[in-house]
């Protein structure tokens, strides 16, 4: 089941504060004030891409491989730290 802000909020609604903790995730963004975006491709692999939206990333990651096909659903706002993860996992995968 996908949670929107919406329900999320619905279902704190009503509880008290020691009942749940929010986390906070600062995103991945450079000077020009564009988002590092990660993402998978159809039969396998991942990427990512610098933009201001959702849309741009898809837009730019789908010309920037002739072969390679991004899947839109994937694409996500990372934070420095879920990089580094990605580029971890990369280099684990290139040995």
């Amino acid at each position: 089941m996908s949670m929107t802000k919406k329900s999320i909020l619905a279902e704190l609604k009503g509880l008290k504060l020691q009942d749940y903790d929010i986390q906070i995730r600062k995103f991945y963004k450079d000077a020009e004030g564009d988002f590092l975006w990660l993402y998978n491709f159809e039969g396998g692999g991942f990427n990512d891409v610098w933009a201001k939206t959702k849309e741009q990333a898809v837009a730019k990651a789908s010309k920037s491989f002739s072969t390679l096909i991004p899947k839109a659903d994937t694409f996500r706002k990372c934070t420095w730290e879920e990089y580094q993860a990605q580029n971890r996992m990369g280099n684990m995968m290139s040995f």
